[in-house]
């Protein structure tokens, strides 16, 4: 964890291994900067839930005390005299961020439990903007009356990671059994905001200690392009376990969905230890692009790091300042360059779907690692660009030669026997015979329903009891 503001170059090395033949891949470097500043952070909610309030609590002494976080909060349901007497509530005097400019000075938006009714369709569509063009970050917070349902057919629709469709509610004033969530592989090693102690085995030990949640709405299908972090413990959804904090890229912004707003109790006999260190990890992640201290004008991705030869290449720019869009569907090109000098310029053909991304799919890269950047348009600065590898297939893929020896081994060791396509043939014949299986049997005959042993049992009776009167046995 660096702790000295600036920039800082990182080294990840593999120990190479007696039978590995490609070393070339066994580092990675990666620049990280560390930056001071103050994240403005807006907190609105309908009316004063537990989570608002604690988080606000927590913020406000954040604010207080290290000076990193500047907090505004928004309460509808609340008294006229509320904003006067709360001085994190005086700034917006009871009215959401009218202009676009005044919510683009924020870094992160807490959305609660908020009826969409409240906000205008410009201020809806604004927060559409502030996180698709800003890069600004946005954690929604599910709540018993509107979110997320109530955001059907809004500007706020897209916003939401899961499908609204399928989002169910518990009945009223009915808790779920209590669980602790569990961090997905995404959620362990994604990102930093579900690392709650310094090292991997503490934090299990930590995430198997906080309190049990009780209420949360269930959301079974995710969006494309959303990623589950914390799930539920046992129950599953469309795409594995029931998501409860579900994180989703959207364009240039980052977007949280928390599908339950009782977080707080991890604050039980731990007070913020655990509670505040994620709330504050996760506004700092959300807001990253503030902290590197830039704002991206444009950006290039592609959608994985590492490709195998023969896979497809996806490269993808996005402007996030409409002044420099191209006026051309085609007035985008990107120069790729590998390391040993090959270098080849791409045209990216603008997406008739999503204003402002250009995109292409180059064909026939050797392996290799890869540089490539936004050559036009032109830009004041360094322009953006991305780093991908293209690499051999995996080792199954190379030799394909037959290795008939390993396949008799294997029959041999199963009590089986190797055929070539050549002796197909011979298979059914020398299948051995195998013993008869019913593959269903009749109902049972209940012997004590049936008449004819009814009267068959009357008579032996009978004849039993005349012979004994005979006999004067009786």
């Amino acid at each position: 964890t660096p702790r000295v503001e600036g920039e800082r170059d990182l080294l990840i090395e593999a120990v190479p291994q007696p039978s590995e033949r490609n070393l070339a891949n066994n580092s990675k470097t990666r620049t990280i900067s560390l930056r001071s500043g103050r994240i403005r952070v807006l907190l609105v909610d309908n009316a004063p839930r537990w989570e608002f309030r604690y988080v606000k609590s927590l913020l406000e002494r954040r604010g207080d005390d290290a000076g990193t976080i500047v907090l505004h909060t928004l309460l509808f349901d609340a008294d006229l005299e509320h904003s006067s007497q709360d001085r994190t509530a005086e700034e917006l005097q009871g009215r959401f961020p009218v202009s676009r400019d005044q919510l683009f000075e924020y870094d992160v938006v807490i959305f609660g439990d908020v009826a969409p009714g409240f906000l205008s369709s410009s201020a809806l569509e604004n927060l559409r903007e502030f996180v698709l063009d800003r890069g600004g970050g946005l954690v929604l917070v599910a709540g018993e009356r509107h979110n997320p349902r109530s955001y059907r057919g809004t500007a706020l629709e897209p916003l939401v990671p899961v499908d609204i469709d399928r989002v169910r509610l518990p009945p009223p004033g009915v808790f779920v059994p209590p669980f602790r969530p569990r961090p997905t592989l995404e959620g362990r090693k994604g990102s930093s905001v579900f690392r709650l102690a310094d090292n991997e085995l503490q934090n299990v030990e930590v995430w198997n200690q906080l309190s049990p949640l009780r209420w949360f709405v269930e959301a079974p299908t995710l969006r494309p392009g959303a990623v589950t972090m914390l799930a539920h413990p046992e129950k599953s959804g469309d795409q594995g376990p029931l998501p409860i904090v579900v994180r989703q890229q959207f364009g240039a912004g980052r977007i949280i969905f928390h599908a339950t707003d009782e977080l707080w109790l991890w604050r039980l006999r731990a007070g913020d230890q655990y509670y505040g260190r994620y709330w504050i990890q996760l506004i700092r992640w959300l807001s990253r692009s503030k902290l590197l201290g830039r704002d991206r004008a444009a950006e290039l991705t592609s959608d994985r790091l590492i490709y195998q030869n023969g896979e497809r290449v996806v490269l993808r720019a996005r402007f996030l300042d409409e002044g420099l869009i191209p006026a051309r569907s085609d007035g985008v090109n990107v120069v790729i360059e590998r390391r040993d000098g090959f270098r080849k310029q791409l045209t990216l053909r603008q997406d008739d779907n999503l204003p402002g991304v250009f995109e292409t799919h180059p064909q026939g890269l050797a392996e290799g690692s890869y540089h490539a950047w936004i050559n036009t348009p032109s830009f004041a600065e360094s322009p953006p660009s991305t780093d991908f590898r293209v690499e051999a297939p995996v080792r199954e893929m190379r030799d394909r030669r037959l290795d008939r020896d390993d396949l008799t081994n294997i029959t041999r060791a199963t009590h089986g026997r190797y055929y070539s396509p050549a002796e197909a043939r011979r298979v059914p014949v020398e299948l051995p015979r195998g013993r008869p299986v019913s593959l269903e049997t009749r109902e049972p005959t209940r012997i004590w329903n049936r008449w004819e042993l009814l009267a068959l049992f009357t008579v032996v009776i009978s004849i039993e009891w005349i012979l004994r009167k005979r006999s004067r046995l009786l």
